[in-house]
């Protein structure tokens, strides 16, 4: 991470606030990742400067690395729900990674965890489905 006034506090908040984020040079290598992208991807601190594409990761989805060339073509973010293989969901966002004065330097990457809303949602589905039958 750079060396500038805030570096530590902005380190901080990306490790607190618990989502996994990966951010990517032009070229896909690693710059940086959080704590929380250790749970996804085989990271190890020595892996800043190498490819993403070397590594291995936890998903039953293999296009990080197209969906990151097309955001870097189009600066158009995507957003994806994604499945763990231990059946876990995460909504992956893949968005330009901008400097201060809007200058694009890569992509950064994002997972967040929504196993507990989507089985909440088909929670729900099911007791509306219920509630028709049984009315209807």
């Amino acid at each position: 991470m750079r060396n500038y006034p805030g570096a530590q506090r902005h380190q901080n908040l990306l490790t607190s606030t618990e989502i996994a984020t990966i951010f990517l040079d032009r070229q896909l290598n690693i710059r940086r990742f959080t704590p929380s992208a250790k749970e996804h991807f085989n990271f190890l601190d020595s892996d800043l400067g190498r490819p993403l594409a070397h590594l291995t990761h936890q998903f039953d989805y293999y296009q990080f690395i197209e969906d990151a060339k097309t955001v870097l073509e189009t600066l158009v973010p995507i957003e994806k729900e994604i499945a763990k293989q231990n059946g876990r969901f995460y909504i992956l966002r893949v968005l330009p990674y901008r400097t201060e004065d809007s200058k694009i330097i890569g992509v950064v990457l994002t997972l967040l965890d929504v196993t507990e809303l989507k089985e909440a949602n088909n929670r729900l589905r099911e007791t509306a489905r219920r509630l028709v039958y049984l009315t209807g």
